[in-house]
């Protein structure tokens, strides 16, 4: 496996799960504020949180920031595998190619 290669895979795997996560998240969104609120809890049970400090991340992760967040993810995720297939394709070689008409000038009309 080639460097370009395996940058397409990491930004490939990167844009599955930001899509999977963003469609979970459009499609369960009870589920997924359980699992935000669990989350949460966890955290400030452990005193890694303040009880202020979770609830603006609920905010965040509950609303709009977060999809807007994966939704770019995702867009970044297939402009960069697109631009790596552009430029990871192979360019012809010269000598199999038809030979090129050389250019000759043109001679001005006499006036």
């Amino acid at each position: 496996m080639n460097r370009l290669q395996f940058i397409l895979l990491i930004w490939v795997a990167w844009g599955t799960v930001c899509l999977a996560a963003l469609a979970f998240i459009i499609a369960r969104p009870k589920v997924w504020a359980s699992w935000i609120d669990k989350e949460n809890d966890y955290w400030v049970a452990r005193g890694r949180f303040s009880r202020g400090f979770a609830e603006k991340i609920k905010k965040v992760e509950k609303g709009a920031g977060m999809k807007i967040l994966l939704g770019g993810n995702v867009l970044l995720s297939v402009v960069v595998i697109f631009m790596v297939l552009h430029f990871a394709a192979p360019r012809p070689f010269r000598a199999m190619l038809p030979p090129t008409v050389p250019k000759t000038p043109r001679r001005q009309p006499a006036h």
